[in-house]
């Protein structure tokens, strides 16, 4: 199994109208980003207006909700495994994903997950402690609040903001003694 970490932009918290997605794997080697052009932008806050919209390049990565479900399918055939794990950091990640990419015709078989419950699968399967949980939990909040000048100016970009989250993963496994868990 492969896991890739993907975050979304999007108008508000009631709607969840899709902005942008972008996805990292875990072992750095495979990304794919999307944007939204069909997205509305009277429904966007005026976060989102000040500080996600100015980051877009539709120009370049801009497509219909139908042709970045094509493009995501595309990619997700490249992958070298059969099955392919989703993970998000924000529930609201998963339900954007399953609106807008949902697609029970793969080949491959996508699940989804937030960040916890794959700590709670290695936990389960007792390749991790509780106090490893936890120093865990500790390390990837530290590494998160611990972002300087060039971070906070790039944070709310999906691609990123999936790549901090990848990185982050990586570097707290670490701190508990785990090399990856694309395994589980």
């Amino acid at each position: 199994m492969i896991t890739i970490f993907f975050d979304t932009e999007f108008d508000n918290f009631a709607d969840l109208g899709l902005i942008s997605i972008g996805f990292y794997s875990e072992c750095g080697k495979y990304q794919l980003y999307l944007e939204n052009n069909q997205y509305i932008e009277k429904n966007c806050s005026d976060f989102v207006k000040s500080i996600v919209l100015p980051k877009l390049q539709l120009n370049v990565f801009g497509g219909t909700i139908k042709e970045n479900l094509n493009k995501f399918n595309a990619w997700i055939e490249t992958l070298p495994d059969e099955e392919i794990c989703l993970v998000a950091d924000y529930e609201g990640d998963l339900k954007i994903f399953w609106k807008y990419f949902y697609y029970f015709d793969r080949k491959k078989m996508v699940k989804t997950k937030i960040i916890y419950e794959v700590l709670e699968n290695l936990f389960k399967s007792q390749k991790i402690t509780k106090a490893q949980i936890q120093l865990f939990n500790e390390h990837f909040n530290f590494l998160l609040e611990k972002q300087d000048a060039h971070i906070q100016a790039n944070l709310h970009h999906a691609l990123f903001d999936a790549k901090l989250n990848a990185d982050c993963w990586r570097e707290s496994l670490k701190a508990i003694g785990v090399n990856h868990a694309t395994h589980i």
